[in-house]
């Protein structure tokens, strides 16, 4: 598992995105996932921290999973963004009469299938983000804001 902190704080969640740092979580061949950890705060009252988790793939390519939006019904061009190519997305808030809140990915959105010419990745990967300072502890998270994300990749 590993531990993010947020990369980039902006009031725009487009513009938090587009100037988070990418961390590689896996690569082999053609395969490549990779994560933004960043803080939105465009409702000072209510800000949030979000969690990208998606794949790079190169024109040709099949992505399958619940935060894919090609527009091509999983097929990859290679000009996609993070926001094309995802595998799942997680945010937490903390508004208004909330000191903070803990949010991992729902159990349906983590599973993800790639194809890439012969070869094919699948995995599932969990992943949470953790904003002010909630009521139920730290958790795994640990102290400060951020996010946690780990999981199991097969490849053939």
């Amino acid at each position: 598992m590993k531990r993010l902190p947020p990369s980039a704080t902006n009031p725009d969640q487009a513009a938090g995105l587009a100037a988070a740092r990418k961390v590689k979580l896996f690569k082999k061949g053609a395969f490549e996932i990779d994560a933004k950890c960043f803080k939105s705060t465009e409702n000072p009252a209510n800000p949030g921290m979000h969690l990208l988790v998606y794949m790079q793939l190169p024109g040709g390519s099949i992505l399958q999973s619940q935060e894919d939006s090609t527009g091509s019904n999983g097929f990859s061009d290679g000009t996609e963004g993070p926001d094309d190519l995802g595998v799942f997305e997680v945010t937490s808030f903390a508004g208004p009469g909330n000191p903070g809140t803990l949010n991992v990915a729902d159990e349906d959105e983590r599973p993800f299938y790639a194809v890439s010419g012969k070869k094919f990745l699948e995995g599932s990967i969990f992943g949470g983000t953790r904003i002010g300072n909630p009521p139920a502890g730290n958790g795994p998270f640990g102290p400060g804001e951020g996010c946690i994300v780990g999981g199991t990749v097969r490849t053939g």
